[in-house]
């Protein structure tokens, strides 16, 4: 697959991911109010190929390394209308993406030992930052990549 197309495919996921994630918070009643914000803020979500390299991919790399500058150059493009924008960058996710990668039990093993915290990213994970994001606690938080990745590029 090409790098456009494993970019919008990996976006999709993520957002799928998401948008499920959301619904299963917004069944909680204690959350209401944290979903509602999730629609008053823009986020993007990306992978953290925009904020290291890797080897072959680098059209991949560009591509989401964009995306880091877009969400700061419309941070101060859409600041004066105080909306935030920002970006989530999640490492590896248990989603269906990542399924058949993980299935492998060599290959799931060779991430979680590049991971420094002890698991995987989970939907959730992503969710709550996003959460965070779309929240009024961080309504003075704009043009940042919040790397939700359990360490992976602090390495």
């Amino acid at each position: 697959m090409d790098p456009v197309s494993t970019f919008r495919a990996e976006a999709k996921e993520h957002l799928d991911a998401l948008e499920q994630a959301l619904l299963d918070l917004e069944q909680q009643p204690d959350n209401a109010g944290q979903i509602a914000a999730v629609f008053r803020a823009m986020h993007t979500i990306k992978g953290s190929a925009g904020m290291v390299g890797f080897d072959a991919i680098s059209g991949y790399c560009a591509a989401k390394g964009g995306v880091v500058n877009l969400t700061r150059e419309l941070a101060l493009e859409c600041a004066p209308k105080k909306i935030n924008v920002n970006a989530i960058a999640p490492g590896i996710i248990e989603t269906n993406m990542t399924k058949d990668i993980l299935a492998d039990p060599k290959q799931k093993e060779g991430m979680q030992a590049g991971t420094p915290y002890p698991r995987l990213g989970k939907p959730e994970d992503i969710a709550y930052a996003a959460l965070y994001l779309a929240s009024e606690e961080s309504d003075f938080v704009t043009g940042h990549t919040l790397v939700v990745d359990g360490g992976w590029i602090a390495k």
